[in-house]
């Protein structure tokens, strides 16, 4: 029975190892290209491919909002995390997604395997 699992586990991991691609992500800043507001229109908005993390950034510089989407070539946070920075006066809020086009959104979704997990662990619990 314990070598059942071990295969199983191993299946699994050569088949989740042998279909891992990058995902696409938008890139654009709101400075430069209007459609890029958190009112989002992708028409004319750049799609990077082979990203590792999509992520959308939103604060003020000089008293304009901005709202950055971008392509990360390695995982900078969790799916569905969202944190506050702050560099040079300008503090903004960066949130990171993991499947294609993710960052196209105004609000982060949070990740299925989260929600999946807690309830997961809520049935187990109760």
């Amino acid at each position: 029975m314990e070598n059942t699992g071990i295969l199983c586990f191993g299946v699994i991991l050569v088949i989740c190892a042998g279909t891992t691609h990058g995902i696409d992500c938008y890139t654009c800043n709101s400075l430069m290209e209007p459609n890029c507001e958190d009112d989002f229109n992708h028409a004319g908005i750049t799609v990077e491919s082979s990203c590792a993390q999509c992520m959308k950034s939103k604060g003020k510089v000089r008293d304009n909002q901005v709202v950055m989407r971008t392509c990360s070539m390695m995982a900078l946070g969790n799916d569905g995390d969202c944190h506050e920075e702050s560099r040079d006066g300008a503090e903004k809020n960066v949130c990171f997604c993991n499947s294609d086009n993710c960052n196209g959104t105004p609000h982060m979704r949070i990740a299925l395997a989260t929600v999946v997990t807690t309830v997961l662990i809520a049935f187990r619990v109760l």
